[in-house]
């Protein structure tokens, strides 16, 4: 049988493969409208549109003038898309691997007239969150699908339809003009980001007025923004430190991925090391000098530095990078290994790890954690890319969206502090 969906239609057999079957024999065609024109030409077009309206390219010998971007990402979790649904007259009853039930809920409420004392949610394990599933466009299609058959339905995404309707990991851009002074300190750091926010796809004010005080996250900043809200500010005592984000709408489904920030980090970690290089500054020790008067920060460089041995001499073609976090009362700083051989191949060997998060209960737990988190990190700088062309996704499954493999992941060393801080969760 087929069934019509508010955004495509789907095939019900008896097993999984006949309904497979059911829709390669269907070939069923769809039009994409203005969705066609979607591209990451165009989109990246639009960001560099967007960047060049907030700040002009500065020419000063004393000024770094940089640029960074970060690609669109699927969460491309090995267990796909999925929900099983048993709707009746007057109960329902879902099987569904999410990270939100409050949203399934809410879901199965606005689709049928079923009283909420005869829903039922079961979650099962999750095969790979990751903020996939706090999405519910699978429990929408179980529960409609199920409602119009009258019998309990299992709906399962293919590998395919599972990369190429993601709700991605956003790409964006960042410049930075950053002038330093006779000490090689920054006097004047000026930063510019635009970036698809994902929250504003929810939540249309916020579109409306294109803020979001969550992306001021880890920025170096002289607003007032982040202590409203009650974000950390930044550890690096920067003055004359200007902020400026702009949404921008690129016409696809965006999500949290992983972490919700991690452009941040990313961004303000490289432009340091920059800022470091031009100004012909050891990276660890500039850092340092940048923080300040912050034992807690400064105790966290002073054991990755020990643990990763920083300061020891390495053979050619080998090399160490430094990068910090400080955000929700968690502080964590990693230090990379890493080798490139004569054909430019580079080669992650050790990760270090030194988190100070208050306090915590299972270490097991959190080491678990930080561990996937480096190891997505690892895949997505490497091998993860998502290419819009005509309105539709390019890759389609892992054979043209790469992820990292057991081969490509080094040995990782984790060092877990208490502290006073309070304890958030990591």
């Amino acid at each position: 049988k087929i069934v019509d969906l508010p955004n495509g239609i789907a095939v019900v057999a008896d097993t999984t493969w006949h309904a497979i079957k059911g829709i390669k024999a269907l070939k069923p065609i769809f039009h994409l409208g203005n969705k066609k024109k979607i591209s990451s030409e165009v989109i990246d077009n639009g960001f560099n549109e967007v960047l060049n309206s907030m700040k002009e390219t500065v020419k000063d010998e004393s000024t770094l003038d940089i640029e960074y971007s970060m690609p669109f990402l699927s969460h491309a979790a090995i267990e796909s898309t999925n929900c099983t649904a048993n709707v009746k007259s007057n109960s329902c009853e879902i099987w569904v691997p999410t990270q939100s039930q409050s949203i399934c809920f809410d879901k199965i409420l606005e689709i049928t007239d079923i009283p909420e004392e005869n829903i039922t949610i079961h979650t099962p394990y999750v095969g790979g969150g990751f903020g996939r599933r706090i999405k519910v466009d699978e429990v929408e299609h179980a529960v409609l699908i199920s409602k119009n058959i009258k019998k309990p339905v299992q709906v399962l995404w293919s590998r395919e339809e599972d990369i190429q309707n993601d709700y991605y990991h956003s790409g964006s851009k960042a410049r930075y003009q950053i002038k330093i002074n006779n000490e090689g300190l920054p006097q004047q750091w000026d930063n510019q980001v635009v970036k698809p926010d994902f929250m504003a796809q929810d939540y249309s004010i916020l579109n409306t007025l294109d803020f979001n005080p969550f992306n001021y996250i880890f920025t170096p900043n002289d607003s007032f923004i982040p202590g409203l809200i009650g974000l950390t500010k930044s550890p690096y005592k920067i003055e004359n430190a200007n902020f400026n984000y702009t949404n921008f709408e690129p016409g696809v489904p965006i999500g949290p991925w992983r972490s919700v920030f991690i452009s941040n980090a990313f961004y303000i970690e490289s432009a340091i090391d920059e800022v470091a290089h031009f100004a012909k500054k050891e990276p660890l020790e500039y850092r340092k000098k940048l923080i300040g008067n912050n034992p807690r920060v400064q105790n966290i460089l002073e054991i990755i530095a020990k643990q990763s041995d920083w300061s020891k001499s390495l053979p050619t073609g080998q090399g160490k990078g430094i990068a910090l976090f400080h955000e929700l009362d968690m502080v964590i700083a990693q230090v990379a290994t890493i080798s490139v051989n004569s054909r430019g191949k580079l080669t992650i060997l050790k990760i270090d790890c030194v988190v100070d998060l208050g306090s915590y209960i299972n270490p097991s737990i959190v080491k678990a954690q930080i561990e996937g988190g480096i190891i997505m990190g690892i895949s997505s700088t490497l091998k993860e890319e998502i290419i819009f062309e005509e309105g539709i996704v390019s890759q389609n499954n892992f054979d043209t969206y790469k992820i990292a493999k057991m081969k490509d992941i080094p040995e990782i060393e984790i060092t877990l502090l208490e502290s006073e801080a309070n304890a958030k969760g990591v």
